[in-house]
């Protein structure tokens, strides 16, 4: 783990450092996969929204002066399909490492705390989903033991008046 940093549940004295990183990220998205994401302003309201719901939990690495990376994370269910094996887990809506902090292993850190708090309420699937192209972040959750699960692919219709 980082040493010069902790690991620790962000507080609402964030907002401002969590709109940094959610507004980086943002932006890395809309240039990576502008057919899939658009760049947009992150706004405090939804931040703000996770301190509220009791099934989410945003933990974050700081070195007591800023945040460098941070993780989102919220409890859920399969969809109650007959088909679909019915299961609680925790999904992963954002794992952030500030570049120059990555080789520091801060997504690794981060990643543990959200295993410990996943455990800590029972469920044990951890789940996330990377953006095609995004070879580094795909590496690094091959290398966490996060197999390939299910592919999503979509097709563009073509469009009547």
């Amino acid at each position: 783990m980082c040493t010069e940093l902790s690991i620790r549940p962000a507080s609402k004295r964030d907002s401002a450092d969590l709109l940094v990183l959610l507004d980086t990220q943002n932006a890395f998205h809309a240039a990576h996969l502008p057919s899939f994401f658009e760049r947009g302003d992150t706004v405090e309201d939804r931040i703000l929204r996770v301190f509220e719901d009791p099934d989410a939990e945003r933990l974050v690495a700081d070195d007591h002066e800023r945040l460098h990376g941070g993780v989102e994370l919220r409890l859920a269910e399969t969809k109650p399909l007959p088909i679909l094996v019915r299961k609680r887990f925790a999904y992963i809506q954002k794992l952030i490492a500030l570049e120059g902090f990555r080789e520091k292993e801060i997504g690794t850190a981060l990643l543990e705390a959200a295993r410990a708090w996943a455990q800590a309420r029972g469920v044990h699937p951890l789940r996330t989903s990377v953006a095609p192209g995004n070879e580094r972040a795909g590496a690094f959750c091959a290398k966490q033991g996060f197999p390939e699960t299910m592919i999503s692919i979509e097709t563009a219709l073509e469009q009547t008046s």
